[in-house]
């Protein structure tokens, strides 16, 4: 399936976004994020065997040759991860391309379904939204299995005590556990909140998360590989970039995110393209002056 195969369903609320896996892009998502690679692991891993249970009796009676009898490992789990870091560090970019990665390890098509704007100043319809969202998500898991995405959960679900937190705020926080209590393994669907501001969440809700994943800025390796990566094509030149200048730009880059050091590469080679000359140091270094590195909320 081609990168632009986010699908038009009719029915589809206009606050979810629905894209169908395997898709080149999302594909190109999960190729792009370097360093996290136990992440990456855990939770493909999880998403694999919660949409697809039977995979851990197969495993059972090829090991063991007999039937898995093990009611703690056979029990209908809920099916959720939260990720948590600051902006650019990968979270929304590894949520996209999980959804392709299952899809190519099943062998099978999966639904990545998005939150969008579900607020309503209307009383009531904050919460109904969030239950027909919930609706419509396992409706589409029966016809294929479904990864529904809650960024920004802290907007999603904001601690219940503040004061002055409208009555229609608490009542959708309300609505959006009970959806999480409803949902296990029969439902075919996959619960991904993603967050930067973890202090904001409602502690209930953090609960009905089974794993909790914490994204951190690259290292200094951890940059290296990544500028390697994103410089890979313009080492071709005798002017090229070499392995001391990657160097030099890992230390300069320190507390830089995944994504800053992606925008500072692209705005270098946006730069040597305008003046229609090989990339350089010099065109990255002077980037820097434009980007810099995200701020922790």
């Amino acid at each position: 399936m081609n990168s632009s195969s986010t699908v038009v369903c009719k029915d589809l609320p206009e606050y979810l976004t629905l894209t169908v896996a395997p898709n080149e892009r999302l594909k190109m998502c999960w190729e792009s994020l370097i360093g996290i690679d136990p992440i990456k692991q855990q939770l493909l891993d999880d998403v694999v065997f919660h949409l697809h249970p039977d995979l851990l009796k197969q495993w059972y009676k090829r090991q063991y040759q007999r039937t898995l009898y093990a009611p703690f490992l056979l029990k209908q789990s809920r099916g959720t991860s939260l990720l948590l870091g600051c902006s650019g560090t990968g979270k929304t970019t590894l949520a996209n391309g999980l959804a392709d990665q299952v899809s190519r390890r099943l062998k099978i098509k999966v639904n990545l379904v998005e939150l969008g704007l579900f607020r309503s100043k209307l009383q009531g319809v904050t919460g109904y939204n969030i239950v027909r969202a919930f609706d419509v998500v396992k409706q589409l898991a029966l016809q294929r299995p479904s990864i529904f995405l809650l960024d920004e959960l802290e907007s999603v679900a904001p601690i219940r005590s503040f004061d002055q937190m409208h009555e229609e705020i608490r009542f959708s926080v309300t609505a959006l556990i009970r959806e999480l209590d409803k949902i296990s393994s029969l439902d075919r669907t996959y619960i991904i909140g993603l967050s930067n501001l973890i202090a904001n969440i409602d502690i209930a809700v953090m609960r009905r998360f089974e794993l909790i994943f914490t994204f951190r800025r690259p290292t200094f390796k951890e940059r290296t590989h990544l500028f390697e990566n994103l410089l890979r094509p313009f080492r071709y030149q005798i002017y090229a970039i070499d392995e001391q200048d990657i160097y030099m730009l890992s230390r300069r880059t320190e507390g830089y995110t995944h994504a800053d050091i992606t925008k500072l590469v692209t705005l270098g080679v946006r730069k040597a393209a305008s003046i229609d000359k090989p990339l350089t140091t010099w065109h990255l270094t002077n980037a820097m002056q434009w980007i810099q590195s995200t701020r922790d909320y």
